[in-house]
């Protein structure tokens, strides 16, 4: 029966819960792009670097090449290939290096004389390029495809030993029919990948289609006794050719198990068996054209297990759907529009984590935002665009009110506290007025700083206005910040790191830039550029910043909003992460007088985006013996104040996170984004921090610490 379940594609029930046996992944891997003349010099290798012990053969036929010649990654030789030049991308892997030279060793002299170019490599970098290019398939297909029309995948098999004959034959039949589709797969298993493009609103082009698809299965059946599936289900697509591909026989057998199942037929109609001919031809889902960010959607969910809201509201996917479903109703159901307010734009993160596993690169948060932006009123903007004018004057008064009301939970809990902010929300408006966290710090200590750049002078440090304002988790060690650490941690390794004294009212920007107010964002970014490329003498030191949203929203959202004065200066200037220059400059320098037990980590959605989620990770393997990453770590969802807005967010977000941590004992919580850190604490009840912060305490001299220990 367990078998049965798993292959029926929902006809006969559904999983609940599924408890999966993991195998070991070989610590390292040597892989190779190989360029070769044509598919079936490239097939005809397979076997034997199977046999070798390869754990994996990609086939790339001529067509997927040129598609994905411009992903990064992708080997030289690939843009000077001919009409029927092929790829194959070949991996092992091992525990034992020996084991991986002999496997490098023998596949050398399997294809000496046989491939045109190519290598093995066992640098994860070049290897991830070569992966990235075969991953990026999907994307060039689905992203130039022309709007309104749709990308259908599909997948077949064949035996593996003919492989690379029924690639040339298969794509002969998409080229006929005018579909310009590559054809690549795994050619160990003899599958096949390719994908059609269609518009499912024209008869004729459906037509087109359908004629493709009775010559595909004529040829896949008939002349190679293949399989119509091999990683994909059979689905609508392939169910009216069901009895063609297995007989009669075999297909009565499988409709009786059908209805021992289920009787009434409520399970998957018509995704696997159908009486229809044309089954796969109706009800296809037409794509309106709503958004030119959002029209390469595939609708394939790959953004859903990383998106904040996932579990609360609505995904990437779902908010484009229902963007397409608001336009195929010409705009007329106002209910549906009004619901998409808060299931869709209010309560997206708009962290960007959807662009990064999303094959055609759509960042839906970015929509969101300018849908936000769309509601905001002229008096809205003006009001935000004098607060960022007068944004030293808002970090003082944060800091008071900070004071005053930590000092009142202090003393008298947390509800009221919560309660007086309530009432702000009911009175202003929840989108305006934030709610009280029992997980919010009071407010940060002074910023240490010089009135003059010191000579000798490496580097800038421009901390961050949120670490300006928010200080210490509530139950942290000791009352540390990260504004305080890093200088700390400079003067010990003995380089010379200025804070500017002019730091009030500087900001990136980024909490205008995800409400979606352009006028303040493009202030708070032109003010800040201007302050950087005069407090890093032009450009000529290193500026590092303390938060990684920060670093990110300087990096990647501040140009768009500069002038081209303000923009020649910001492409001149050096901008690194905190977490990155302490690996990079600090670690090297420093060294640990006290190593921790655990770390607990969480890298930021930030962290992604700029590539650096290693740093964070070798800062605390730096100073902690066991570094725990939780497997469940995506997105916190706290999203700047946003989980002050919408604490619902960020405590569904991290509720699988904080399930699995919640067993774990550990000595520190690390990550690098305060307000992340502050929502981390309020979803789990650990004191989430800056890992410089806990670096600070870990390299301490022993007399420094004991007279810490001593004052505490």
């Amino acid at each position: 029966m367990r078998g049965l379940l798993v292959g029926s594609q929902g006809t006969l029930g559904f999983l609940e819960e599924i408890t999966f046996r993991t195998v070991p992944s070989p610590r390292w891997a040597s892989t190779a792009f190989l360029h070769f003349a044509d598919l079936a010099a490239a097939a005809a290798v397979v076997p034997a670097l199977m046999g070798l012990g390869a754990r994996a053969a990609e086939l790339l036929d001529n067509l997927s090449l040129r598609a994905t010649r411009p992903v990064g990654g992708a080997p030289g030789w690939m843009h000077e290939i001919g009409d029927d030049d092929a790829g194959l991308l070949v991996e092992f892997r091992s525990g034992d290096q020996a084991e991986l030279d002999r496997f490098e060793h023998e596949a050398r002299e399997l294809l000496d004389g046989v491939v045109l170019h190519g290598d093995f490599t066992r640098d994860p970098r070049i290897a991830g390029g070569f992966w990235a290019v075969r991953k990026g398939l999907l994307t060039a297909l689905g992203a130039n495809r022309p709007p309104g029309t749709i990308l259908l995948g599909e997948d077949v098999c064949v035996p593996p030993a003919r492989v690379a004959e029924a690639a040339v034959a298969l794509r002969d039949i998409l080229a006929a029919h005018r579909f310009d589709a590559s054809v690549a797969g795994h050619a160990s298993a003899g599958n096949l990948h390719f994908s059609m493009v269609f518009d499912p609103a024209d008869p004729a082009d459906v037509e087109r289609y359908a004629r493709c698809v009775e010559e595909i299965v004529a040829l896949i059946v008939d002349r190679f006794d293949g399989s119509l599936k091999g990683e994909h289900g059979t689905g609508r697509n392939m169910a009216p050719f069901l009895e063609r591909e297995w007989g009669a026989r075999l297909t009565a057998l499988m409709r009786r198990v059908k209805r021992a199942f289920d009787p009434g037929g409520i399970l998957g109609a018509g995704v696997l068996f159908t009486d229809d001919p044309r089954a796969h031809l109706r009800d296809l889902k037409a794509l309106p054209v709503v958004n030119p960010l959002l029209d390469g959607c595939i609708e394939c969910g790959f953004c859903e297990p990383v998106c904040p809201s996932r579990d609360l509201t609505t995904t990437p996917r779902q908010r484009i759907v229902l963007q397409r479903e608001i336009a195929r109703r010409g705009g007329s159901d106002a209910g549906l529009a009004s619901e998409y307010g808060y299931a869709a734009v209010d309560t997206c993160a708009a962290d960007g984590s959807c662009a990064v596993v999303c094959p055609v690169g759509i960042d839906t948060g970015h929509v969101m935002k300018d849908l936000r932006r769309a509601r905001h009123g002229g008096a809205a903007g003006r009001v935000t665009l004098t607060l960022a004018r007068h944004w030293a004057t808002v970090e003082r008064l944060a800091r008071v009110l900070l004071r005053l009301a930590r000092t009142l939970a202090d003393l008298a809990g947390d509800r009221p506290v919560r309660a007086m902010s309530l009432l702000a929300r009911r009175v202003l408006g929840a989108s305006r007025v934030p709610e009280w966290l029992p997980a919010t710090p009071g407010p940060a200590p002074a910023v240490g700083r010089r009135e003059r750049r010191p000579a000798g002078t490496a580097a800038v440090y421009v901390p961050s206005c949120v670490n300006r304002i928010f200080g210490a988790p509530p139950g942290a060690a000791d009352s540390t910040t990260v504004t305080a650490a890093l200088p700390a941690l400079a003067d010990r390794a003995g380089i010379a790191l200025w804070t500017p004294p002019d730091l009030a009212g500087a900001c990136c920007g980024t909490v205008w830039h995800s409400k979606g107010h352009r006028a303040a964002h493009a202030h708070a970014a032109g003010d800040l550029v201007r302050r950087l490329w005069r407090w890093s003498d032009g450009g000529r030191l290193p500026i590092v910043v303390d938060s990684s949203s920060c670093t990110l929203g300087i990096l990647r959202e501040v140009p768009s909003a500069l002038d081209d004065g303000d923009r020649a200066r910001h492409a001149a200037l050096t901008v690194v992460d905190a977490l990155t220059w302490a690996r990079t400059d600090l670690l090297p320098k420093l060294t640990v007088t006290r190593r921790l037990a655990r770390a607990v980590l969480h890298p930021t959605c930030a962290m992604s985006h700029l590539g650096n989620t290693g740093d964070l990770r070798a800062v605390a393997a730096a100073l902690a013996e066991e570094v725990v990453e939780p497997i469940t770590a995506t997105c916190c969802g706290f999203a700047g104040d946003r989980g002050f807005l919408h604490r619902e967010l960020t405590e569904s977000a991290t509720r699988a996170e904080t399930a699995e941590i919640a067993e774990i004992t550990a000595d520190a919580y690390l990550s690098g984004n305060r307000p992340c850190e502050i929502g981390l604490q309020h979803a789990g009840g650990h004191p989430y921090e800056s890992a410089p912060v806990a670096l600070e305490r870990a390299t301490r001299p022993p007399e420094v610490r004991n007279g810490a220990q001593r004052d505490e």
